[in-house]
């Protein structure tokens, strides 16, 4: 399950903001690299593309900007296709979000950003796909090994507006 996203043809790549991933991908590939404020106007981010909104957004470590989530919220309701309930879920529009609980005791401030996800001012599904164990990404820090080790994949999709 957990590559079944890479697996819907992608051809180009457009890149926000994740100086890592642009140094792991092929360059001819990337259509665009830009940086963006989470919140901000996004007609320079969809300008970039033919279609009028993605298909595909990748959230990769980002829960734990607690004073973000609402301006990242905003910034995926703006820019991920909407999809019908009633699309197979392999044709829905996805955001997935990777992350992992780097404060073991901030926990529920990072699942806080799939509740706001969830109220009606963004109206967004939101289901679990995965929870893997890695090593923990900064090894010597406090709190519980194993929720650090823990890596949990949540995708999150917007239904059509009735």
């Amino acid at each position: 399950m957990r590559t079944k996203w890479c697996q819907k043809g992608i051809k180009k790549i457009f890149l926000l903001e994740n100086r890592c991933l642009k140094s792991n991908v092929s360059k001819e590939n990337i259509i665009s690299y830009q940086g963006h404020l989470w919140g901000d106007n996004v007609s320079t981010l969809l300008s970039e593309i033919p279609e009028s909104k993605f298909d595909l957004i990748i959230l990769a470590d980002l829960v734990f900007n607690h004073n973000q989530h609402r301006q990242l919220l905003t910034t995926l309701l703006r820019c991920l296709k909407r999809s019908s309930e009633s699309d197979v879920p392999e044709n829905r529009a996805y955001a997935y979000c990777i992350y992992s609980h780097h404060v073991p005791k901030w926990a529920d401030r990072d699942l806080a950003f799939f509740e706001l996800a969830r109220i009606e001012e963004f109206g967004f599904k939101v289901e679990h796909v995965y929870d893997e164990t890695w090593n923990p990404m900064f090894p010597d820090d406090i709190g519980d090994i194993v929720k650090r080790s823990t890596v949990y994949c949540y995708r999150l999709w917007l239904p059509e507006k009735n």
